[in-house]
């Protein structure tokens, strides 16, 4: 009896730590990565929008000796992206594609461009992405930032 409602105590706090962490709106000051492993507890979420104010923001950390973790469309999994008390940098509004040189299949973008973003700047050229994720709505610079990479079995493993 007591195993029991041991158990049941211990279901119902996970499903309440589940609830809690699941809303896409979740607090700002309680986050997690799509897995939802780790929630943390962090001061706050930055919208990164441009070059200065990305500057000013890691002058701010390192002069109040805060981390710094980097967002793009909270993919990531293992519950390894955020710190404790740190400042959350969302990229998705850095999402610019900055130039396409087609003879060099060479891109530029912002780290919060997604892979769909990179298909549709390279298309016009008859160009595509070689090897990637299965889906593209990651964003290049969260590929990068956790290492994650598409596979094809005639390319190989490839970011």
């Amino acid at each position: 009896m007591k195993k029991t409602i041991a158990l049941l105590v211990l279901v119902g706090l996970a499903l309440l730590q589940y609830a809690q962490s699941s809303d896409p709106g979740q607090s700002p000051y309680l986050i997690t990565d799509y897995s939802r492993l780790h929630p943390v507890k962090i001061e706050r979420v930055v919208k990164g929008q441009e070059e200065r104010q990305l500057l000013r923001l890691v002058e701010e950390a390192r002069e109040r000796r805060l981390t710094i973790s980097i967002a793009g469309q909270r993919h990531s999994q293992g519950g390894h992206t955020y710190y404790k008390d740190g400042i959350v940098v969302d990229m998705t509004e850095y999402n610019r594609i900055v130039a396409v040189d087609a003879d060099a299949k060479l891109i530029t973008v912002q780290a919060g461009a997604t892979w769909e973003d990179v298909q549709k700047a390279v298309a016009p050229y008859g160009l595509a992405v070689q090897t990637m994720q299965s889906l593209n709505l990651f964003t290049v610079g969260g590929s990068i930032s956790i290492n994650a990479h598409g596979r094809d079995i005639r390319n190989g493993s490839r970011i």
